[in-house]
């Protein structure tokens, strides 16, 4: 009696715990689609359906972006958490410092080369109609100079969640909303800003909320089990960071070559407004994507300890909680998507041509379906990287976002005309 006594507090305490990390990842991952989202809302209602294309054609890019802070923060957040449930406090302040500079030396890499090599970038992308090609460029331009802030805060914000510094997080957040939205308005109505103007917010956005977490790091007194210090980094332990989070960086890194390549199908399809209608669904996903990212997350930064104390109770139970929180909630997603298809396709492109509005509202109404299986999937990979079946996670995750998708996307865009790319989101997943 006693030990099912203990079993049903832990288990309490437990989905006490995890609900609440879960808020913060799912506070986080709206912070970090709040930018784009906002910057669409803006472009569609001022520029128009071009500066919508332009959106689809970056949606690659930025999560290429998203690549260097994800793959960081995920081989960190693994490290870290089991270093933790084993009680090595120096080794896990070591990772932290050794993804800081991971962090900083891949960002900063990174925003030089695309800024530099920006045309050739849009080109890439499949932007080629002239317009179009200079608007994309411009709109580059003015992003990567937020990347290596957005990166270091992607990479920070787990650090935070594990000090338990989850209002810090929010806040970091609901600043980052906040400022996009407010520079956006400043940008459309004051200067009459075009791409690069809107794509600075957006950077402006990044970059004050960095400092707003990183400044809890680089207060001299406070208890953090974390303290920044050259002392300790080796070339071992940032290949190790690098490989644990390797399956975060595939993801991102086959999402963006499967959306490169997906949307030039689509230009070379020839059919109007069919980039910029896949475009919104694309956009509309890497805002309610943390409806399947915050429940996995969690579960990953939870079992990573767990692993580390030999907990398998706790771990089982953690499993449960995460698929079933994010089946509930991808399930409402889609219901509410499926349903008001149509506003959200004249909120996110205004047109004036009812054949773009249908096209958009058609692709969401039958994309959305692909949604729930987003949450076996994702919590299977973030799993996978708790427990260090690292290879077997890559070749998952590779064959999910790209290895399938695109030859299925080519396949039902052939068998069934434009359609084919809505209905091949379905199939692949």
């Amino acid at each position: 009696m006693e030990k099912v006594f203990d079993t049903q507090t832990n288990n309490k305490i437990l989905h006490q715990l995890f609900r609440k990390a879960e808020i913060s990842y799912a506070v986080s991952d709206m912070s970090k689609a709040i930018g784009p989202i906002v910057d669409l809302m803006f472009i569609s209602l001022f520029i128009g359906a071009a500066g919508v294309t332009v959106m689809g054609y970056v949606s690659p890019l930025i999560m290429l972006f998203e690549l260097v802070g994800s793959c960081i923060a995920a081989g960190a957040r693994n490290k870290v958490s089991s270093l933790l449930g084993a009680g090595k406090i120096d080794e896990a302040n070591s990772v932290f410092s050794a993804s800081i500079v991971l962090g900083i030396g891949l960002s900063l890499t990174a925003a030089l080369g695309i800024g530099t090599f920006c045309s050739g970038v849009s080109l890439v992308l499949g932007a080629r109609e002239p317009q179009v090609f200079e608007m994309t460029k411009l709109y580059i331009l003015g992003y990567v100079i937020g990347m290596p802030f957005f990166a270091l805060t992607r990479i920070l914000m787990p650090y935070l969640q594990m000090e338990g510094k989850y209002k810090r997080v929010n806040m970091t957040a609901m600043l980052t909303t906040i400022i996009d939205i407010a520079a956006d308005a400043f940008v459309v109505f004051v200067l009459h800003g075009g791409m690069f103007e809107i794509a600075i917010a957006t950077s402006l956005g990044y970059i004050i909320p960095f400092f707003i977490g990183a400044e809890f790091f680089m207060q001299k007194k406070h208890h953090s089990s974390f303290n920044f210090s050259l002392k300790g980094i080796t070339s071992k332990m940032c290949g190790e960071i690098l490989r644990l989070g390797a399956p975060g960086g595939v993801i991102k890194g086959s999402s963006a070559l499967g959306g490169v390549l997906i949307n030039n199908m689509l230009t070379a399809f020839n059919t109007p407004y069919l980039v910029a209608a896949y475009g919104v669904f694309s956009q509309i996903t890497v805002f309610v994507r943390s409806s399947w990212f915050a429940p996995s997350d969690t579960l990953n930064a939870f079992a990573g300890i767990f692993i580390g104390e030999e907990d398998k109770e706790s771990l089982k139970e953690t499993q449960k909680i995460s698929l079933r929180h994010s089946l509930v909630y991808t399930s409402v997603v889609t219901a509410v998507m499926f349903v008001f298809a149509e506003p959200l396709a004249n909120m996110f492109l205004k047109s004036n041509d009812p054949e773009a509005l249908r096209m958009a509202a058609e692709c969401l109404r039958i994309s959305c379906f692909s949604l729930p299986f987003h949450t076996i999937i994702y919590n299977l990979s973030n799993y996978l990287m708790a427990v260090k079946r690292i290879r077997f996670c890559n070749i998952y995750s590779f064959l999910i976002v790209c290895g399938s998708s695109v030859p299925v996307t080519f396949f039902m865009l052939h068998a069934i005309g434009y359609r084919g790319a809505w209905v091949s989101r379905v199939a692949n997943m």
